[in-house]
């Protein structure tokens, strides 16, 4: 058994390369004004990667793992930054010698990072304080040469799961005393770890399962001890389980959400809502029952498939729209529940876009497929249900073939009272609607954040991601040169960008 030290944080020193932009407000023609920018140069000679995590009203987490290209000298920045981009503390975790990162967990008051020594069952997990960049190192074993898959944690307990000899291995390790234990009745052949989410309030592991046999999804429970409570399978025929995320309600029922398919398939029917706390059935919305599944298109192309739908129901047939789908994490206010989803077709490029290889958003708990290296974004699916399970809105919005070279959420949403404003990145455009959920009327907009840039720009890509109330972060990677100069850097950049709702004349009066 290893021993489990304490590291305190470093002091943002000096050296950093990093310029800081103030923009004079700038104000587009529909109140979306980006306000600072914050660039860090990116060090060439090196593997220098930048992973972002908003913090809402508690500021940005950024983590910037380095190492060189033979991977003998490896150490990851932890950088915290308050809500106008100013630094607060620094801290720097230097990775041992053989040692690779695999995984990233977040909760509200911690990052964790997961490192394995290759080839070894040996791993070491960092957990670092958002308040004040302490950090706690734990050094231990696996007990399985698992492939690692899925990392969370709950309490005091690390939970890592993954496949070891082509079956499902979940393990539960203990930060005190390093002590670890399998869970049970899962390391079964034909079955494939789907997902793995936790309960801080009751302290509980939720196991979700495909059996790639008969494609039932099973959910397994287990206590804070690593004990079998609960095991069920869910679905029915023509309604296949594909996924599973958790969500706490406000008077702390528990709920099971994500998409069904009409049959063995990774193609999305429909969305569904299932209880856990009583003995409920579950729910199902099926696509073509959605009132604006096709907003997003022309009212001639929506006319025609609706004609075509309507013949289908006539000749007693019944409509099926299916479709790849990347579910968002599930949102709840007073009002009710929010699904967000985006429709996407994956493809593999000879020559792929490798501009983003080195910028995610953090805490990504799901393996990544190999067997693509694009997406391609086609439009975003939002449906307010409220506490009882009933459908009460839905909407959708095109996304134009927007390409990834990950499969991550493009869409961001944000609510600003009975209204959403949705913003999206294409290359140097940050694209926004504001839509009322009670009309059809709605806003759009763009802000071009190359053409706001002080600085000549060869390269410009961006990401975006909600930060807190109406307020977004834009971050991308960016090839600038000095005016009228050959020589050119590459650098990570940030910038705040706020909307501000009151001057919306045209749904906010």
């Amino acid at each position: 058994m290893k021993n489990h030290r304490n590291e305190t944080r470093g002091i943002v020193q000096k050296t950093v390369m990093l310029s800081i932009i103030l923009f004079i407000s700038f104000i587009s023609k529909a109140q979306l004004t980006q306000n600072k920018v914050v660039e860090f140069v990116i060090n060439g000679d090196i593997n220098d990667e930048y992973n972002l995590a908003p913090l809402k009203k508690d500021g940005l987490l950024i983590v910037n793992p380095q190492s060189s290209y033979y991977g003998r000298d490896s150490k990851v920045n932890f950088m915290k930054l308050d809500t106008s981009l100013n630094f607060i503390w620094k801290s720097t975790y230097k990775v041992a010698l053989g040692y690779k990162f695999e995984k990233y967990f977040q909760n509200e008051k911690y990052v964790y990072s997961l490192f394995r020594e290759t080839d070894r069952l040996n791993i070491s997990i960092v957990r670092v304080d958002y308040a004040t960049g302490d950090r706690v190192v734990t050094d231990t074993k696996l007990l399985t040469k698992m492939d690692i898959g899925y990392f969370t944690v709950v309490g005091s307990k690390a939970i890592i799961g993954g496949t070891y000899n082509d079956r499902p291995v979940v393990e539960m390790i203990s930060l005190f005393d390093q002590t670890a234990k399998v869970l049970p009745q899962l390391h079964t052949n034909h079955l494939r770890i789907n997902s793995i989410e936790v309960n801080e309030a009751n302290a509980l592991i939720y196991v979700m399962l495909s059996d790639q046999r008969n494609c039932k999804f099973t959910l397994s429970i287990y206590d804070y001890e690593g004990r079998s409570i609960n095991s069920k399978i869910l679905g029915e025929k023509n309604k296949v389980i594909i996924n599973g995320k958790l969500l706490t309600l406000p008077d702390n029922q528990l709920i099971l959400a994500g998409n069904f398919a009409d049959n063995c398939t990774n193609y999305s029917s429909g969305f569904y809502l299932y209880p856990l706390l009583n003995d409920q059935k579950i729910k199902y919305f099926d696509f073509a029952d959605l009132d604006n599944f096709f907003s997003y298109l022309s009212e001639k192309k929506q006319k025609k498939i609706r004609m075509k739908m309507l013949a289908r129901k006539e000749r007693g047939k019944e409509n099926k729209i299916r479709h790849r789908l990347l579910l968002h994490d599930i949102q709840t206010d007073k009002q009710g529940i929010t699904f967000t989803a985006e429709v996407y077709y994956p493809e593999y490029k000879s020559s792929p876009n490798l501009s983003l290889n080195s910028i995610r958003t953090l805490g990504l708990n799901t393996p990544l497929n190999s067997s693509y290296n694009n997406y391609r974004f086609t439009h975003a699916i939002i449906c307010d249900f409220d506490f009882s399970g009933n459908l009460k809105w839905d909407y959708s919005i095109g996304l134009n073939n927007l390409e990834s070279a990950f499969l991550e959420e493009k869409v961001q949403l944000t609510k600003i009272d009975d209204k959403y404003l949705l913003a999206f990145p294409d290359e140097n455009l940050i694209k926004t609607e504001l839509v009322a959920r009670n009309r059809k009327d709605k806003e759009s907009y763009n802000l071009d954040l190359k053409q706001n840039s002080k600085k000549n720009s060869d390269d410009f890509s961006s990401e975006l991601s909600s930060w807190y109330a109406n307020t977004f972060v834009a971050y991308g990677m960016k090839t600038t040169r000095a005016e009228g100069g050959l020589n050119t850097k590459d650098v990570f950049y940030l910038s705040k960008l706020s909307y501000n709702p009151v001057d919306s004349k045209k749904l906010l009066d």
